[in-house]
This record gives C-alpha cells, structure tokens and sequence, in this order.
C-alpha cells in the first residue's frame, strides 16, 4: 500500500504553506532567539574546547561513540539539556518535564501511525524523525515532517476510496501496537528518569551525562521493544485464533488512546499543579522558586530577549516556543487526517478547519496538547471505521459499513 503514488491530499498546497510558513515563524522563535540570546554562541564556546558543566565538577565528555560527527551531536545534547535537568533553573525544568510527558502521548501516536499498513507497518520513519527532530528541533523541523507526511503518505490522500483508507489505515500488528505503551514508559520516560536522578548524590555526573546521550536515542529502544517484543510474542505465543483485522485494530486504538490521554492528562495536572501551588502557597517554595514556577513564568512564550550567562540561560525560551510550534504541527497533521475519513462520513457533520482548531486550542489548556493530539487520532478512527454509524461514498447514498 505504501508504494502507491497519491497526487492529491488533504488540504492540497493551502495547508503545505502554512506548515512552510510556521515552520519559519518556528525557526526564528527557536534557534533565532537562541542566537539573539546569546545561548548559541555560549553553546558553541562549551564546544570548542574542555569545558566544564555548568554546577559541576566535571568536564564534558570528548568520547561517546568515537565516531566524530556522532560525538558532536552527542555533546552538544548533553551541554543543551545539562542544566534542564540539574535544578539549576526551575522554570527550565518545569517547562521540559511538561512538554516530556505531552511528547509521550504523541510519540505513542506517530509511532501507532507507522505501524499502519499504508505507512510501512515499521517505526523506522517515526524514528528517524524523532532523530531529527532531536537535533533540529520539532519546532521547525517539524514543519518538514508534516509536508512528507502531505505528500508521501496514503493517510492523507485524498485520491483513495474509503476501503484503500481503511486498509491503508489498518494497523499491520496489533500486537506490536500493544507493545508501545510499555516501549514508551521504558524507552522514553524510564530514561528520562535516569538523566534527572540527583548527581552527585545518587549518580556521577558521568553517568548523568551518558544518561542524556541514551535519553535521545529512546526511538532505538522503543523500536528494540515493538518489533523484538512482537516477534517473540509470536514466536512463543502464536494466535490460535486469528482476530478479523479491523476488530483487532479498534481495539488496540482504544487501548492506546485511552493509556495515552490518560498520560497526557496526568502530566498536564502535574505540572499545573506544581505551579499553582507556587501562586497558591508561595511558602512552600525555596526562596525565588514560587516566582520561577508561577504559570504566567513557566508557560508563557517570552517575547523580550535577555542575554544569557550560561548556556542553559535561553533554553526555557527554547522549549517554550518549541513545544508551541511543535504541537501545532503534529496537531495539524492528525486533523488533516480526521479530515480525510470525514469525507466519507456524517457522523459529526463536516469539517471546519475553524472550528476544529478552537476546540483543540481548548481541549489543550484543559487536558493537555498530547492528550488532545491522540483524541483527535483516535476519533479518526472510530469515524473512518464507523463503528456501525453510517458512512457516505462520495456521489452515492448513505451506506452501512461495519467493523467485520
């Protein structure tokens, strides 16, 4: 299904140029700030020599993989997350742990969009991407993500009837599918533990900065844990059974999107929670954190450019307006999707660009942008399946499809 050539999609050059155009709005909020701060050229000066860790003792690691280009990246990842994860800057901290645990909830979505038929059932393209993303950042390249996704992938065409979508969308393995949750709580948050662990109370600031490194390589291990794990669970579990494909699928998609949403959802109120408590019960706080954690501190993009002592100085503003850009693309691109099955269906009347965007801007405050990113997926499904609901095919009468 993959290898089919799909002219037409969903949005056509319209929605192109506005992933083009917040993709450039998205470059000057991150790495042109990054650059105005300061914070770039600090980053490059740690680079270029032995260069202590800010809060340290210790001198960053020339060697990672003794591969050079690899070793720069390497660097450079452990000099720009250093001081988000050390406490040195709470706000820093606050702002990465939310956009971690909204990025969860969409890992498991692009990861669930690769295991489908038309996709490649693989998770090589939403690893490679995540690659990317990691060195780029997702609140540029992110907009490069989405102009492939337009035009290479069958999700978005809208040249295919409603059964080529429907078998393009099938999930190829419900039981690798099922495997991502648990890759996602290993791979990425289990990590992501790891490299916050207290140094050097608990760990050596070495291993924190091996830590870092391993952290960003998370697509590696979930995609280890999804295609090992199936293949073994096939090896020694094989299905008696075999489960009538569709059925199979909106189960799994039920069972990641409400494991998922639930993540979201709960880093969303852990997060705002901390930081009401910051206006709420400012004594509770260390002195001058109550002001860094306040909700209007942490959560709003800055605009003003403050020259920064130390690397980490303008990486709150990074992520910030990263996680802003970011989200805004992957949102983008799952309603296009819902789009495309809802030209086949009446279930929820048609689609507005208009109105589909305020009530994902509102769902976001409330829930949480990753949260809201997996319902607007999971919706997709449940109506391009129509779960006994009827479907329309373009110039015929209504018709009944079910899941068989």
């Amino acid at each position: 299904m993959s290898n089919v050539s799909h002219p037409s999609s969903v949005g056509g050059s319209a929605l192109k140029a506005v992933f083009l155009g917040l993709g450039f709005l998205g470059l000057l909020a991150t790495w042109g700030r990054t650059i105005a701060d300061g914070s770039f050229g600090l980053l490059e000066e740690a680079m270029s020599g032995e260069y202590t860790l800010p809060g340290s003792d210790s001198i960053l690691r020339d060697r990672f993989s003794g591969i050079g280009p690899l070793d720069y990246v390497a660097r450079t990842l452990v000099v720009f997350f250093w001081e988000a994860v050390d406490g040195s800057h709470p706000k820093t901290s606050a702002a990465g742990t939310y956009m971690a645990g909204q990025m969860a909830t969409v890992i498991n979505a692009q990861f669930l969009d690769g295991l489908r038929r038309g996709n490649g059932a693989s998770t090589l393209k939403p690893s490679v991407w995540w690659f990317i993303f990691a060195v780029v950042a997702i609140g540029f390249s992110g907009s490069l993500w989405g102009v492939f996704c337009l035009a290479t992938s069958p999700l978005l065409s809208t040249s295919i009837g409603l059964q080529a979508l429907q078998e393009s969308s099938l999930i190829q393995s419900p039981r690798a599918a099922t495997l991502l949750p648990f890759a996602t709580y290993i791979g990425f948050i289990g990590s992501m533990i790891l490299m916050s662990l207290p140094a050097p109370s608990m760990v050596s600031y070495d291993f924190r900065q091996w830590a870092i490194v391993i952290w960003n390589l998370f697509p590696l291990t979930m995609s280890a844990i999804v295609h090992g794990g199936d293949y073994l669970l096939n090896a020694i579990f094989p299905a008696s059974r075999r489960e009538p494909d569709r059925e199979a699928h909106l189960r799994v998609v039920k069972l990641l999107g409400i494991s998922s949403i639930v993540l979201g959802f709960a880093m969303h109120v852990a997060v705002l929670t901390v930081s009401l408590s910051a206006v709420l019960f400012p004594a509770i706080f260390a002195p001058g954190y109550a002001e860094l954690l306040h909700p209007l501190s942490v959560a709003v993009p800055p605009f003003a450019i403050v020259k920064g002592q130390t690397p980490g100085d303008g990486i709150w503003s990074f992520v910030v307006w990263d996680q802003v850009f970011g989200f805004s693309f992957v949102m983008l691109v799952f309603l296009a999707q819902l789009q495309n099955a809802m030209r086949f269906s009446d279930q929820f009347g048609s689609f507005s660009w208009i109105k589909m965007s305020i009530i994902c801007l509102i769902s976001s405050f409330l829930i949480g942008p990753g949260a809201t990113i997996m319902g607007v997926s999971w919706a997709r499904d449940r109506v391009l399946y129509g779960l006994g609901k009827k479907v329309t095919k373009p110039g015929n009468k209504i018709q009944p499809t079910l899941a068989r």
